[in-house]
């Protein structure tokens, strides 16, 4: 972290653009995994876990998606953050209309 903030100020003081960037720690790990799809939907189980705090219990949910609208749903009340950025980590990751089957993101 360190280097990275002296990097960014030498930048700086040079006068040199310096894009944005994620300074902060990572703070939760979600892994996604395809349970069922079909023509109309597909459903994901999401496994949170945090990365700062070992002690913190993991927690699961199930991610619906409806093809067609976009519209999702889980076994939550409403849609958690981790849910939503499932779904968008899901749509982003799509490859010629097959959405992916496993994948982990950090944020």
């Amino acid at each position: 972290m360190e280097q990275l903030l002296a990097h960014i100020f030498q930048a700086i003081r040079a006068g040199q653009l310096v894009q944005g960037r994620q300074v902060y720690p990572l703070r939760w790990s979600v892994t996604v995994q395809r349970i069922r799809e079909d023509q109309t939907g597909i459903e994901y189980h999401v496994l949170t876990r945090s990365l700062l705090e070992t002690s913190h219990p993991t927690t699961e949910l199930q991610l619906v998606i409806d093809k067609k609208t976009l519209r999702s749903r889980t076994n939550e009340h409403g849609i958690p953050e981790p849910a939503a950025l499932a779904k968008s980590w899901a749509y982003a990751n799509r490859q010629n209309q097959t959405w992916p089957e496993l994948g982990t993101f950090e944020y």
